[in-house]
């Protein structure tokens, strides 16, 4: 009873109020896509404890190597980081506050809608996108900022979801070492090319052409110089590792495993400018 309590949560912790999607059905001409362009549920797409940007696809929290048992159960963040975070943005006068003005309204959802559009239309995939909340398939684009000065990073998100089961995509990015080394720039930039390479991966699985079961004990080797060798913890014992799989471009692409046994519907790309 302890072990299923245990993975209950563990699941509930990583998935929010939504189940795993596993695999994609087969689609038709009938069916339809939409890309939202809300701000982001933190409850459903993140963890409670995580915290929103109002009119912005940007979750910012805690990174899960600091994660302790107090933040699991529902403690706080650390509210100093949090607290300098939102007060940077939303202060005026302030050198940060004008760097990092765009992050209070930007969102990605223009953008990764033309970008799957053009590659439905060269890949021959018939999903119909529309402007509509009764869709077959929602995708939810963001950024998570990590509010851990130890571990720093920027996970563009691509998250699909059919009938309440959800789907991870994210791409780590580690260009900046602190939030206040952020700039439009580089991040417009950075995150373009992330959107560009969750697309292709999303593309890949939702036409079978990804196997996550195909582990790649080269890639793991290699890839692990710039993902650590976890992803983190849930509680206070259950380790969270990468498992790279292979793929023909050799690029370093992980699904997360935990010490107990789970799989979780989360795959990992890595930008590899730093290998």
């Amino acid at each position: 009873m302890l072990k299923i309590l245990t993975i209950l949560s563990l699941t509930s912790i990583l998935l929010g109020c939504t189940g795993p999607l596993k695999k994609y059905p087969s689609f038709t001409t009938q069916n339809t896509i939409s890309i939202s362009s809300e701000e982001v549920n933190k409850v459903r797409y993140g963890r409670v404890i995580d915290k929103s940007i109002p009119n912005a696809q940007i979750l910012i929290g805690q990174s899960p190597l600091q994660t302790n048992s107090g933040v699991v159960i529902g403690g706080p963040l650390d509210a100093l980081v949090v607290a300098e975070f939102f007060s940077n943005i939303s202060r005026t006068n302030n050198k940060t506050n004008n760097q990092l003005d765009f992050l209070k309204t930007l969102k990605f959802s223009s953008n990764v809608k033309e970008k799957i559009r053009q590659q439905f239309a060269e890949k021959n995939i018939h999903l119909q996108i529309i402007d509509s909340q009764n869709t077959d398939m929602k995708i939810i684009p963001f950024v998570f900022i990590s509010s851990s000065t130890n571990d720093f990073f920027l996970d563009f998100t691509l998250t699909t979801e059919i009938k309440n089961k959800v789907k991870f995509y994210r791409y780590r990015d580690r260009s900046f070492t602190e939030m206040k080394s952020i700039n439009k720039e580089k991040f417009i930039k950075i995150s373009d090319n992330a959107f560009n390479q969750l697309i292709d991966i999303f593309i890949l699985d939702l036409n079978n052409h990804l196997d996550i079961k195909k582990l790649d004990p080269a890639l793991q080797s290699k890839c692990e110089k710039i993902s650590g060798k976890s992803w983190g913890k849930v509680g206070a014992f259950n380790k969270v590792s990468f498992d790279f799989i292979y793929n023909d471009q050799d690029r370093c692409i992980a699904t997360l495993k935990d010490s107990v046994g789970i799989e979780y519907p989360q795959i990992y790309i890595f930008n590899e400018d730093k290998l």
